[in-house]
């Protein structure tokens, strides 16, 4: 699918430096005196990382909700210039403004007769969010020492960049973090504030931009989460389609070689509609019977589907979003004070902002790569064999935390909370299923 171009922001749509979107307090801010965004509801928001999985995804929830929008990548936005990133965050900030004050302007004609009818008469207009979700995701290529400096300079400077230039422009900050800053000793879930210990380099210059927003400015939410897929992006269950499309044409065996080790990384280094038309035009020339994809059962987290995870982003930040599908509210979640501004979407959900702090945001439960796997060949509806095999076997460049599910003990506290990754996974899958039917077992062989 392609990405969405903001109908009312003025930016190109867009992952910023970097390759796609991979995916310690508690939260409370009470030392600098600030620990929510500041009245009315946000208004504008910057996406750094556009055209990655979960920019896709917030692009396509805010333009659903009427929210003006700026979502840049590369080129045309590099994370590591400073000078950039900060033009681009005091470009929304003005515009926040712009109409902040065109409302206060049209609310102090109309303020005596809310107030007469019995109604609240608002906030004072909204202000600019920026959601910060670029970043180098290549793990493995990461472990390179020619490509560590690019990984640091984007995930650790980079984010460094953006939370100076949000601290400048009093802009409140999303920082899109990784389970990969745990190093998976645990068998239980990881809490927000669970010591780090991460076993690679992406895992430590992701760990790196944490410290430095927390450093920096007190307004911001670092968003861990973990195992992400989408319809924008390239991903673990798209490779797994794309394998096992290619393994149901019969391809030989080279072929599904190729495409199950593209399978086995959380990131596949090709486009599963890619991998499957290079096995299937393999397949051309043989008739074997289909090879056994082969996934790594002894790691195990928390897969995330970008739309949920988009839903959830917003509606922490005080964003509104039309008729959530993903999120599901708790009695403690907050409804905002101030009613949506005026021409917003019927549906539209707008809670007041939680505390600033970091959060775990995932779908529901845990499973390892190989249930993962197996589950998304079930309902492709492929009769495939998925074949569990160790880390070790894989024998990737970059270490894996064998465990790094994360607890949702903080996102729950605040009234929030994501679907099972089961549900989540059958949504994505019908919405993939309509795009790009070649990945999904034929009507007429399904008998």
């Amino acid at each position: 699918m392609q990405a969405l171009r903001g109908s009312v922001a003025t930016g190109a749509a867009g992952s910023a430096a970097g390759e796609t979107d991979k995916t310690d307090e508690t939260g409370e801010m009470g030392e600098t005196g600030v620990s929510r965004v500041s009245s009315g509801t946000v208004s504008h928001v910057l996406i750094t990382g556009g055209r990655g999985q979960l920019g896709g995804e917030l692009q396509r929830l805010l333009q659903r909700a009427g929210v003006p929008y700026e979502a840049l990548d590369l080129p045309e936005l590099d994370v590591t210039d400073e000078r950039a990133v900060r033009a681009a965050v005091q470009r929304v900030a003005e515009r926040a403004e712009k109409q902040r004050a065109a409302e206060t302007a049209v609310q102090v004609s109309w303020r005596a007769a809310e107030r007469a009818s019995g109604r609240s008469a608002g906030g004072s207009g909204g202000t600019a969010l920026v959601i910060h979700a670029a970043a180098f995701t290549a793990v493995d290529r990461a472990e390179d020492p020619a490509q560590r400096e690019l990984a640091t300079r984007v995930n650790a400077e980079g984010t460094r960049n953006v939370a100076r230039a949000c601290a400048a422009a009093g802009l409140p900050l999303v920082y899109v973090s990784t389970d990969f800053v745990f190093g998976g000793e645990k068998r239980v879930p990881y809490e927000v504030d669970d010591e780090p210990a991460p076993l690679s380099v992406y895992g430590a210059t992701k760990l790196a931009g944490e410290q430095a927003v927390r450093e920096i400015w007190p307004q911001h939410y670092i968003v861990r989460t973990a195992w992400v897929y989408g319809v924008y992006g390239r991903n673990f269950p798209g490779a797994i389609l794309g394998a096992a499309a290619a393994a149901g044409a019969a391809p030989d065996d080279a072929a599904v070689a190729r495409a199950s080790a593209e399978a086995d990384d959380a990131v596949a280094a090709a486009g599963a509609q890619a991998a499957a038309k290079a096995a299937k035009a393999s397949a051309q020339a043989t008739s074997r019977s289909p090879q056994p994809l082969r996934v790594v059962d002894d790691q195990v987290g928390c897969p995330t589907y970008a739309h949920d995870l988009a839903e959830a982003i917003l509606l922490l930040a005080g964003v509104p979003v039309v008729q959530p599908e993903g999120v599901q509210l708790l009695p403690q979640a907050a409804p905002a004070a101030a009613s949506p501004r005026a021409g917003a979407p019927e549906g539209a959900v707008v809670l007041t902002p939680a505390p600033f702090g970091t959060y775990h945001v995932t779908n529901g439960g845990s499973c390892s790569w190989y249930e993962f796997a197996r589950e998304i060949v079930g309902l492709a509806g492929w009769p495939v064999e998925v074949e569990p095999i160790s880390s070790a076997e894989l024998n990737r460049p970059a270490r894996r935390p064998a465990y790094s599910v994360l607890s949702p003990a903080k996102l729950r506290s605040v009234g929030l909370q994501l679907r099972p990754w089961q549900e989540a996974l059958r949504a994505f899958m019908a919405e993939l299923r309509a795009d790009s039917p070649d990945l999904f077992l034929p009507a007429s062989r399904n008998d």
